[in-house]
């Protein structure tokens, strides 16, 4: 037992201090808009146009909801979409809004452990 639990426990704190937490800003999107898989511009633009000035917030849970769509975080640069890990239910408080998210980068890059969200608007 004692084999096991000094590898464990080194890995563990390993773990704990490589721990890297940042803030990101931008906004709750749905996963079509971002990954512009019916959009050029990584936005609602297309959308709202072809369902008549449909709001971010609107578009956002029509596409979730009935397109199959996942709620994303789109970074304030507008050209980084992650996935996230927070409960996709919980999301949709912030459809389409513009949000502050604490949180690490999972390891491939396009994902983030959320630890804390709030809405900035």
């Amino acid at each position: 037992m004692k084999r096991i639990a000094l590898p464990a426990a080194i890995f563990l704190a390993v773990l704990a201090t490589s721990a890297n937490p940042r803030t990101f800003r931008g906004q709750i999107m749905d996963s079509q808009c971002a990954y512009d898989v019916h959009s050029t511009t990584a936005s609602h633009k297309e959308m709202s146009q072809i369902y008549g000035g449909l709001t971010a917030r609107d578009c956002t849970i029509m596409c979730v909801e009935k397109n199959d769509g996942r709620y994303v975080f789109l970074d304030h640069d507008g050209k980084t979409a992650y996935k996230l890990s927070s409960d996709q239910s919980q999301l949709k408080q912030y459809a389409g809004k513009k949000v502050e998210i604490v949180g690490e980068i999972g390891p491939k890059k396009d994902f983030i452990n959320v630890t804390h969200i709030k809405a900035l608007e």
